[in-house]
This record gives C-alpha cells, sequence and structure tokens, in this order.
C-alpha cells in the first residue's frame, strides 16, 4: 500500500483561467472526406494522446488507472455519506476530460522529475511549476533552469500554467496532487480505496462547482503522484457520462458494494430526469449481458439539497483471463439509446487469477474497434443504413486538410459507434506552433496564431474554432448547472 505524502495534497486557486496564449498542432495521416450527412459533435469516453506534449505518459490518456479514480469520485459525489464522506451533499457526475487529464498529467510527471516541493499552505506558492514554461518545438516545457519553488522568480503560476491548454473545453478551477512512495505500482484492485481516501482527505473536490475533471496517475522510479483537476464547462451531462470496470471491497468492504469472489464489476452512472433506463446492457464481443438498472428511489428522493437525478447500473460477471471488449449501453424513457464510450470500446484486461490488470498495449483501455451492437433490442436514434459524419479525436484537433471526420452508420436504429475512414492525430507525429510566433488574443486580428497560416501542409491538427471566449464559457456553464438542477427541483415537486 502506499505512503501518502498529504502535506502537499491540495493546490487551490481564486482566479479564473486565464486568456488563450499558445497552440501546437499534432500530425496524423490523410482520409477521404465523408459526404454530407448529419454531424454527430460528442465523443465521450475516448482515450486519446497528449495535444501539448509528447515523451513518457503521453500516448492515451484517460488511463484505467485514471479512469477508475474518476469513477470512484463519481459514485462517492453521488452519495458521499454512504462513502464515509462528511459535508459535501450528493451531486452530479463530472466528467472525465482528455484536456485535464493532460492537465493534471504534465504537473504530476513534473514534479516528480525535477523534485518540485511547492507548499499547499504558502499560497505564493500553492500549485507552481519550478520553472518558466513556454513552447519548445510545439511542445509544453522548461524554458528556463529549475528552481526552488520559494525562489521568487523563475516559477510559474498554475493559473500560467493551466492557460497554455487553450483548446479544454472547460475552465480549470482547482487542482490537487498527492505524492507517495512505493516499492510497486499501486495495483489495480486497490484505486478504489485510494481514491475515496484522497476523497476524504479533500471532500472540497466532490463539491458541485465542477462539472468537468481531470484525473492523473504518475510514477517515476518508486515514486507515484496522484493528480486532481476540477473545472467547469458548458457542455451538457451526456445521460452515461462514466463507466469502467474494477473489483469493489479489494482491501476492505465496499460503501459501494463488494464484488463477488471470482468476479469482476462493470459499473455506469446513469442521469437522466425523467426516470431510470428501461434497459441498462453491456455489449461484449460474444453477446450481450443485461445489468441490474438503477433503483426508481435514486428518482424519488430528489430535493432542492439533493438534485442528483440519476444513479449506478451494474454487473458482476466472471470473466475468463484475457482482453474482454466492452460497450456500456442503456435506453432512456423515451426509447432513445445512449452508449459508453461514444465511439469503440473499452477493454478489460484480466489475469490468470482473475484479478483486474492495469491495460497493456495488448488490451488497450480504449480501442476504435467495437463489438456488435445486433445483439441490443432496436430503438429510435436512427433508420437503418443512415449515415452522419463522426470523430473520435479531441474535437479542437479537426481540420480539413490533416485529421479529419469520417462516417458513421444506423444499425438497427443504433448508431453503430464505428466512425470509417476518420484521421485522427498520431502521438508520434508533431510538430512546431502553428502560428506566426504571436498568440491569438481571441478577438480575429491574429487568426495565424490560433492555427491559421501554418506552413506544415498535412502535419499540424489545429483548432476548428473552440477556443472561444472563457468568460463566457464560464458564464454559460454555471447558468446550464442551475437551470437543470431548477428543472429537476420542480420535476421533484410536482411528483
Amino acid at each position: 500500500m502506499m505512503r501518502m505524502k498529504m502535506h502537499r495534497a491540495m493546490f487551490a486557486t481564486k482566479r479564473a483561467w486565464g486568456p488563450a496564449l499558445m497552440m501546437l498542432a499534432l500530425g496524423c495521416g490523410q482520409a477521404e472526406e465523408p459526404a454530407d450527412m448529419a454531424s454527430h459533435h460528442q465523443s465521450l469516453g475516448e482515450s486519446t494522446p497528449a495535444y501539448y506534449w509528447s515523451g513518457q505518459g503521453s500516448e492515451a490518456m484517460p488511463d484505467y488507472a485514471e479512469r477508475a479514480l474518476g469513477h470512484v469520485w463519481n459514485l462517492a459525489r453521488r452519495d458521499p455519506a454512504a462513502a464515509g464522506i462528511l459535508g459535501p451533499l450528493p451531486e452530479l457526475p463530472a466528467v472525465l476530460d482528455p484536456y485535464f487529464v493532460e492537465m493534471a498529467r504534465w504537473q504530476g510527471g513534473h514534479v516528480l522529475e525535477s523534485s518540485c516541493e511547492c507548499s499547499p499552505e504558502d499560497e505564493a506558492q500553492r500549485g507552481r511549476s519550478c520553472c518558466e514554461l513556454g513552447m519548445i518545438d510545439g511542445e509544453l516545457g522548461c524554458i528556463g533552469d529549475v528552481v526552488a519553488c520559494d525562489s521568487g522568480v523563475g516559477t510559474t503560476s498554475q493559473e500560467d500554467r493551466w492557460s497554455t491548454f487553450t483548446l479544454a473545453g472547460g475552465v480549470p478551477i482547482n487542482e490537487l496532487g498527492v505524492v507517495s512512495e512505493s516499492a510497486e505500482p499501486s495495483p489495480a484492485a486497490g484505486l478504489e480505496a485510494v481514491a475515496l481516501g484522497i476523497a476524504n482527505a479533500n471532500p472540497q473536490m466532490l463539491s458541485g462547482t465542477y462539472n468537468v475533471m481531470g484525473a492523473a496517475v504518475v510514477r517515476r522510479g518508486q515514486q507515484n503522484y496522484l493528480g486532481w483537476v476540477g473545472g467547469q464547462s458548458a457542455r451538457a451531462l451526456p445521460v452515461i457520462p462514466d463507466g469502467v470496470h474494477l473489483i469493489f471491497g479489494q482491501n476492505a468492504d465496499s460503501a459501494f458494494g463488494n464484488t463477488p469472489e471470482g468476479q469482476v464489476s462493470f459499473s455506469m452512472l446513469y442521469v437522466e430526469p425523467n426516470g431510470p433506463p428501461s434497459q441498462a446492457t453491456l455489449v461484449f464481443d460474444d453477446g450481450c449481458e443485461a445489468m441490474v438498472p438503477p433503483s426508481a428511489a435514486d428518482w424519488a428522493n430528489r430535493s432542492e439539497e439533493n438534485p442528483f437525478a440519476g444513479g449506478q447500473a451494474r454487473l458482476d460477471v466472471a470473466l475468463e483471463p484475457g482482453c474482454h471488449r466492452y460497450v456500456f449501453t442503456a435506453v432512456d424513457a423515451f426509447g432513445v439509446g445512449h452508449t459508453y464510450p461514444s465511439y469503440g470500446s473499452l477493454g478489460a484486461e484480466i489475469g490468470n487469477d482473475g484479478q483486474v490488470l492495469a491495460n497493456s498495449d495488448a488490451c488497450p483501455v480504449w480501442s476504435a474497434e467495437r463489438p456488435s451492437m445486433a445483439c441490443l433490442d432496436p430503438v429510435q436514434n436512427c433508420s437503418q443504413g443512415d449515415t452522419r459524419e463522426c470523430y473520435s479525436g479531441r474535437e479542437a484537433t479537426r481540420q480539413d486538410d490533416a485529421c479529419h471526420a469520417g462516417v458513421e452508420t444506423c444499425v438497427g436504429g443504433w448508431w453503430s459507434g464505428e466512425c470509417d475512414g476518420e484521421s485522427t492525430p498520431d502521438a508520434t507525429e508533431r510538430c512546431a506552433d502553428l502560428g506566426s510566433g504571436s498568440p491569438d488574443p481571441g478577438d480575429g486580428q491574429n487568426p495565424g496564431g490560433a492555427g491559421g497560416g501554418s506552413g506544415d501542409e498535412g502535419c499540424g491538427c489545429s483548432s476548428a474554432g473552440t477556443t472561444g471566449n472563457l468568460g463566457a464559457l464560464m458564464v454559460l456553464g454555471i447558468a446550464a448547472l442551475l437551470m437543470r438542477i431548477r428543472r429537476r427541483v420542480l420535476a421533484s415537486s410536482a411528483r
């Protein structure tokens, strides 16, 4: 078990995220342009390479450990008291976002590699990076020497570090990091206890202030960094915002119900104001398995203090050793089908002893390959043979000349979740800052700074106009949350 050094536990901020400053491009291959068709802009649950840096840990995020941590934190948000966490009220889940994971993971690597020790109790040091940051050959890194955090000069505030992640679909507000030492990495089976330990020490991370988050698990030598970044986003909360496989209660009784011996739990959160799903199903390579759906009581017990309108669907099942691809699905009260992830599938790697393993290259936690959905009952999402534009990469990486959309087809009323012909970034390809060297102030006067005017033909995947006005994004995010909570409270009162 890891020995946690909680003196590095919390980095917080009192300021909003700064304006967009810098941008870089990832390279990718070519694919034919899809025909005109309806577009689909939601992309949820996929793992993508880092956008702003490369090297160790940049290949795919979130990984399995980060998904497991995020899911346990969301379960604790839903029912803090059951998880043994006093103080926070029940809250809606926070979406695990790759850009926020990237922010947290970069800082974790920096803290461990530079021995950057900043006191969270000292407001002048809290959350700083121990060097001046800048873009070097298109990547975020130190442009000056690494110095002590209390040097006063030559360091970078967390707000300035966050501001380099200009394409994130949300505004970071708080950050925490926990450094520990262990001879071996924390086993997958111990992640529930680790996540709840961090949440108990930092219950503010479960606050409704945050509807988007990033989790980070970084290891260098015998040191571990577990990080979290929480923020606000104007993005609507998906019906299935989160799901993963894990073993509950491996080291102690679980607040969420122990996984039976020899089995693996597949757990998803379902959030829809009109009631529980009519069906909750897990799709495997060899067919469908019905999940235990959320209870109707999860909807009946709503109040102004408890706006959560959703519940957990779960399947406990014994699996043979090996790699098992899977997709969470649910049908809402109106006959509309929902999936997690939006595209491709998740992978559960099971060892010879039946234990959940951290995913290897042979069984990636996310893959563009998807099991057949033919075992599902038809729904009303689309008509057989319909097609629409799709993209499984980060939306901001789409560009006509390099990274672009593919075609998704309707099968049995379900969108297939396979995006044929798309072209997404490759973590092994990277090119320098696309702009002319000057950042785009956001007023349209310097489009080159936002990815225009690049001389790297076929290399870069630049912004598709997503940097936006962050102040407006913040207002929209808060307004959307308040409106959704108000609707749910009114619906509860009407009942």
